[in-house]
């Protein structure tokens, strides 16, 4: 079949979208599919092999508004390049951002083809909470293209049984949604060396702490520097968060401000560093603002068990992350915005190696049963060939 995937991000970007898309190419290709790529364009960026790009505008992504502009503009302007291809069979749509789906939508349409929506934050509801989205018109226009989204996609693919639920509630169509999990390459963080990363980084003797990802609205990083300011006193312990995002500066501000030296920042970590980097944790931080009810399940969480680092997470208890802790035994879970509550924990697993090795046991065990590149993977061939069947 020929299949074209539409993706916000795409490697070489080192975030989860990017890794999902570029490894369910990867692994269409080697079924046989011939698998077309629509992305943003980056400067400096090689193009993979049936790869097509169209430009963004130049706007900064921490303003609400200019960054809603940019989605309808790069929408638009995917949109025009995908009119340019030759017919496809089926398209796959990453989402949000929800105009993206709405050009593959529209891709459908002109193509007489499926769409297989990925939904992946639940849009507009995860911007209402975090405060970016308030009523007006664009909230009326969010609404309307979820809706869209929900009715005429194939199928849909959501990452837990809680976004099952919440999807089939909005108007799609209960057997046309189906649970798979963002997938985690087992084999990618075997070949880590944790050891190597730790030195390079002077920490081979530091009880770690991580946060690797984007620092977003979503992921309540204050919590994160206020409950190292809390553990200020220990220096054995030490939090190194690495990645970027629009509040990647509050974060600079905040260590600088307090100065923390037991805070180590880093940048975004090339694929092989990341998994070392979770290798080497002592605890992983998986955080979620308190606001955020929704049910999603950070990426990071699978990621934290596949390398067996026990997880300490703050979030809402109405999160499918407290689910999925309690479920596989990987870690504890906290109250959003607790800041003593966090450090504690930290605390508590440097005090209690035995119970921590016990957590990263059951994750590994946990990501191996559930959380299978290969498997997951595959469900989207099989949808695929349903799809063509029908």
């Amino acid at each position: 079949m020929r299949v074209l995937l539409v993706s916000h991000d795409f490697p070489p970007m080192l975030n989860s979208a990017a890794r999902l898309m570029g490894e369910l190419a990867d692994d269409l290709r080697g079924a046989g599919h011939a698998v077309t790529v629509l992305t943003r364009w980056r400067r400096g960026e090689r193009k993979r092999q049936g790869m097509r790009t169209a430009r963004g505008l130049p706007l900064p992504r921490r303003v609400p508004g200019l960054r809603a502009l940019d989605q309808l503009w790069l929408s638009l302007a995917m949109l025009w390049a995908g009119l340019r291809l030759p017919r496809q069979d089926a398209i796959i749509v990453y989402s949000p951002p929800l105009p993206l789906a709405a050009a593959a939508l529209l891709l459908c349409r002109r193509w007489r083809c499926p769409l297989i929506a990925n939904v992946q934050d639940l849009y507009p509801r995860t911007a209402v909470e975090l405060g970016l989205l308030r009523g007006g018109p664009m909230l009326r226009l969010a609404e309307r293209l979820e809706s869209l989204l929900y009715r005429k996609a194939a199928a849909l693919t959501v990452h837990s049984p809680g976004a099952r639920d919440y999807v089939a509630a909005k108007g799609a169509p209960p057997e046309r949604v189906h649970v798979v999990y963002n997938w985690i390459d087992l084999e990618a963080g075997a070949r880590a060396d944790p050891d190597a990363w730790r030195a390079r980084h002077g920490l081979a003797d530091a009880f770690l702490v991580t946060f690797a990802g984007t620092m977003g609205f979503a992921q309540d990083l204050r919590t994160v520097t206020d409950a190292a300011a809390l553990t200020a006193s220990d220096p054995s312990v030490v939090w190194a968060l690495a990645g970027g995002g629009v509040m990647r500066g509050e974060v600079e501000r905040a260590v600088r401000e307090r100065n923390l030296t037991n805070v180590r920042l880093l940048p975004h970590q090339a694929p092989d560093d990341y998994h070392a980097m979770l290798r080497a944790s002592d605890a992983g931080l998986v955080t979620l603002s308190a606001s955020l009810t929704a049910p999603v399940t950070p990426g990071k969480a699978q990621a934290l068990m596949a390398a067996g680092a026990p997880i300490v997470c703050a979030a809402h208890p109405s999160t499918d992350l407290k689910r999925l802790v309690e479920e596989s035994g990987a870690g504890v879970f906290g109250e959003a915005g607790d800041a003593q509550g966090l450090a504690d924990a930290v605390l508590a697993l440097r005090a209690d190696p035995a119970r921590a090795r016990r957590m990263a046991e059951a994750g590994r065990a946990f990501a191996a049963a559930r959380f299978d590149r290969r498997r997951a993977t595959a469900a989207y061939e099989a949808l695929l060939r349903s799809l063509a069947g029908e």
